[in-house]
């Protein structure tokens, strides 16, 4: 086999303003309401983040994952991880009832992280005690469900809260007709006995509004650090609910 040509810097530029200008355009589609953009975004995040293997991250090559990325959810305990996904807060519209959405919070200066940090530590706790990161839940949405390939079999803890049993989230009517939501360890035995089905109404997919935050955690970052990558500008509503 003929030995590589290796790219170079100004082709590895080239490669990092194409991949944002996708991601822009992957944040309008998943903002109008076409959540499935949010695989090919894992996809984008994948290529330029991840660092193992045979994967070379992107930005390592061009020298810009040793920078502070910006946190959604902001800066946290050192030991401190809530229940739930900090990345996916819940939210309720009559269009869509009770469902996950991303979090996009606007750019806050205190709100930075070591890459390492940032892409490696747990930005999901279960109820039952499960953990995942940023790096966790883009690869499994790039690698094994449909970003860039869709696997026969997926990795339990991904399936677990792909399907929305991880986090355990539900949202149910009350008996003066409002709308309450809720995690199994806030329900009492009586609630739980009196379900039918345990399942109603579990909220699902929290995969798609999760790898839209970390997009956007992402872009923002770039904004303030290589601008120079932005072909097309990125202005989300920050102040809109997403669904």
């Amino acid at each position: 086999m003929a030995d590589r040509i290796k790219q170079t810097n100004a082709d590895l530029r080239a490669a990092l303003i194409e991949q944002v200008s996708l991601m822009v355009h992957f944040c309008a589609k998943y903002d109008d309401g076409n959540l499935a953009f949010a695989k090919p975004m894992a996809t984008s995040l994948r290529v330029i983040l991840h660092q193992g293997g045979r994967s070379h991250s992107l930005l390592q090559q061009l020298g810009l994952r040793s920078g502070r990325f910006y946190s959604a959810p902001g800066r946290q305990g050192p030991n401190v991880v809530p229940i739930g996904c900090s990345l996916t807060p819940m939210a309720f519209t009559p269009e869509r009832g009770g469902h996950y959405a991303p979090l996009l919070a606007p750019p806050d200066a205190r709100s930075r992280l070591p890459f390492p940090e940032w892409w490696t530590r747990p930005v999901l706790r279960a109820p039952t005690g499960e953990k995942m990161s940023r790096m966790d839940i883009v690869t499994a949405v790039a690698n094994t469900d449909g970003g860039a390939h869709v696997d026969s079999g997926l990795e339990p803890l991904y399936a677990a809260f792909r399907s929305g049993r991880l986090l355990g989230m539900r949202v149910f009517p009350t008996e003066n007709g409002q709308i309450r939501m809720s995690i199994p360890i806030l329900l009492s035995k009586e609630q739980v006995a009196n379900d039918e089905d345990p399942r109603d109404g579990l909220l699902t997919s929290p995969q798609y509004p999760s790898v839209r935050t970390v997009t956007h955690e992402v872009l923002l970052t770039l904004e303030k650090c290589a601008a120079w990558t932005f072909s097309t500008p990125y202005k989300p509503d920050m102040d809109a609910p997403r669904g």
